[in-house]
């Protein structure tokens, strides 16, 4: 293999990685936004309503940024502090 050839591979394996990334944040950003939508019609913490909606939302994945904050509620520990 050429050294040309190597760079060419190495150049679309950067790009490839470039793309997911992007796709991994939009996806990122997109639960985030259905959380979001979903506190402001059904509250937030302790006092939030559970629906299928949550479960649906639970299944699809928590935002990292919200995870801390979910798990204690989910796991009932988040109304004891």
């Amino acid at each position: 293999m050429t050294e040309k050839k190597v760079t060419a591979i190495v150049l679309e394996l950067l790009q490839l990685i470039t793309l997911f990334s992007l796709f991994a944040q939009a996806k990122e950003f997109l639960k985030e936004q259905a959380w979001k939508n979903h506190f402001t019609e059904f509250g937030q913490g302790v006092c939030m309503y559970r629906t299928e909606k949550t479960k649906e939302l639970v299944l699809k994945g928590i935002p990292e940024s919200m995870r801390g904050e979910l798990w204690l509620l989910f796991s009932g520990e988040g109304g004891l502090r």
